[in-house]
């Protein structure tokens, strides 16, 4: 059942597919016997994955940039309006150790930065060509090609990595 599942919502994700919800109670299963039951767990508004893990709201962080989701994941975790990378250097700082990690990114996890280098390949490109000063749009681009920003590869290195 779980593979037509899948297969079925393959190419039509939403945040409450088929395929999110095997994978919420395959995580549930796999983790609800570990000895250490805090997870940190990226999850929406929705908090699909929090409900599925039925965890105690203090063994759940889940940190958000998304006000709204954070406002609705209080009662069902810890939360924070913080990226990911963040909320662990944080945990990492107090020495709090999870026993579930879930990095559900909606994205690849190299995706910020590699747009990153494509935008400034081409805002180096299209800048010679300007013949009056930057436009109000390729200022906002400019600031996002020179923003600090990190990907889940640096949650991973972080979590796995002394």
């Amino acid at each position: 059942a779980a593979k037509s599942i899948a297969i079925e919502s393959l190419g039509q994700f939403s945040i409450d597919d088929g395929f999110k919800k095997v994978s919420n109670f395959i995580l549930r299963d796999l983790t609800k016997d570990l000895a250490e039951q805090r997870c940190f767990v990226l999850d929406g508004e929705s908090g699909a994955t929090i409900n599925t893990l039925q965890r105690s709201a203090d063994f759940v962080l889940a940190p958000n940039v998304d006000a709204a989701a954070t406002k609705a994941l209080q009662a069902k975790c810890v939360t924070a309006s913080s990226i990911s990378f963040t909320a662990l250097v944080v945990a990492r700082h107090a020495k709090v150790q999870f026993g579930c990690v879930y990095l559900d990114y909606m994205w690849p996890s190299d995706y910020f930065e590699s747009t990153q280098r494509e935008l400034t390949k081409y805002l180096a490109k299209n800048n010679k060509n300007r013949k009056s000063g930057p436009s109000d749009r390729f200022s906002a681009c400019k600031e996002y090609a020179d923003a600090s920003l990190t990907d889940g590869i640096h949650d991973v290195e972080l979590l796995v990595l002394d």
